[in-house]
């Protein structure tokens, strides 16, 4: 094997096994994980993101994972950049990438490439987040609206981030998102091959327990302090880790917008939607091999081919 070549990936829904599996193949084969989730990657967002115990993080070293500040918003492109530099560290210390997690974007990036969008100004952003808090994301998102209409129209007009992201880049390189978006992507992974393995639920009733059980562990863990602690941390409402499954649903019932037992069975459906939103992105990956999360001595040995 082209040990300076090829990166691994488990790519799978929410509740799906892929941690109990990367940890597997960790402790048999020369890994390094690297998480691909976009919101694991902050400190402090621990219970609603399933992140890995601190036992594991201690004793397993992962990349990406536990790393940012969440007074700062880690974007796809510094995704993408901070990839790289770790794909090379792992690959310098003898060892080999494996690209764990679900965030879909995050993999497609690294499969295909990303658009070369201007870096985020600070004094325009800071600027920006200051209108935000005084007249509210539907000023911002008219004023979207009359700079770059085709953008506008493909994002959602209450969707902060993105919103932001487009009036920051047009105010400081007067070039429209949907015109940067049609350049031809930068492809910093060109020189790599990608192994894939798809991590699939046994079934739909398997599935569905399996989320259940997730959200409900999740509230005996403690999301409930986490997000007061979070809020008491000063961190924004509209952050983009704040606005993610569990941490939505549980602002919600804090602030006496919903009961305890809707924010559960909100909490599970949106997951069982975001799990519909994955794999549809997935069938347009491309896999070396598509497990169901029971198979780890199979999954294990097709990764081994690639050793020999």
């Amino acid at each position: 094997m082209s040990q300076n070549k090829k990166i691994f990936s488990i790519i799978g829904p929410t509740a799906s096994g892929k941690t109990e599996l990367a940890l597997k193949l960790v402790r048999e084969l020369p890994f390094e994980i690297i998480g691909v989730d976009s919101v694991q990657i902050y400190k402090f967002f621990d219970v609603g993101s399933a992140k890995p115990s601190q036992e594991i993080l201690d004793s397993i070293k992962h990349h990406l994972v536990d790393e940012i500040d969440p007074r700062n918003i880690f974007t796809v492109w510094n995704f993408y950049e901070e990839a790289l530099t770790r794909v090379n560290y792992i690959f310098e210390q003898g060892k080999v990438p494996l690209f764990v997690g679900g965030s879909m974007m995050y993999f497609k990036c690294l499969f295909d490439g990303i658009n070369d969008i201007p870096a985020s100004n600070i004094k325009i952003r800071n600027h920006l987040e200051h209108e935000l808090e005084n007249n509210g994301i539907e000023s911002l998102y008219k004023r979207l609206k009359d700079i770059d209409p085709d953008y506008a129209r493909n994002i959602k007009q209450k969707d902060t981030q993105r919103i932001l992201r487009a009036l920051d880049v047009f105010e400081s390189s007067q070039k429209k998102m949907s015109e940067l978006q049609d350049l031809p992507k930068l492809n910093l992974f060109k020189d790599f091959s990608f192994v894939n393995i798809a991590l699939l639920p046994q079934d739909k009733m398997h599935a569905e327990e399996s989320i259940r059980k997730r959200v409900y562990q999740m509230y005996k863990d403690g999301l409930e302090d986490e997000v007061k602690n979070l809020i008491k941390r000063n961190i924004p409402r509209d952050h983009p880790a704040m606005n993610a499954i569990n941490y939505k649903e549980t602002l919600m019932f804090q602030d006496g917008l919903i009961t305890y037992d809707e924010m559960i069975q909100k909490c599970i459906v949106a997951t069982r939607q975001f799990v519909k939103r994955q794999k549809t992105w997935m069938k347009n990956f491309h896999f070396s091999g598509q497990f169901q999360n029971q198979e780890l001595t199979d999954i294990l040995n097709l990764v081994k081919t690639y050793f020999k």
